[in-house]
C-alpha cells in the first residue's frame, strides 16, 4: 500500500510543469531574501541606538 502511495506522488510529481517548479522555487528565495533583508535592518537600526546611547 505505502508503495501505491509514494509511486502515485511521484507520478504527479512528474506531471508539475517544470515553470511551475521554478517559480515556487523562486518564490521561497525571494521570501527568505526579503525575510533576511528585514532582519538586517532590525538589527542595524538596534546597532544606531546603540551608538546614539554611547554618545
Amino acid at each position: 500500500m505505502p508503495d501505491t502511495i509514494i509511486n502515485w506522488l511521484f507520478e504527479l510529481v512528474k506531471t508539475i510543469p517544470e515553470d511551475i517548479i521554478k517559480t515556487l522555487i523562486l518564490g521561497f528565495a525571494i521570501l527568505i531574501l526579503r525575510v533576511l533583508v528585514d532582519k538586517v535592518k532590525f538589527l542595524n537600526s538596534k546597532f544606531k541606538n546603540l551608538q546614539a546611547v554611547d554618545k
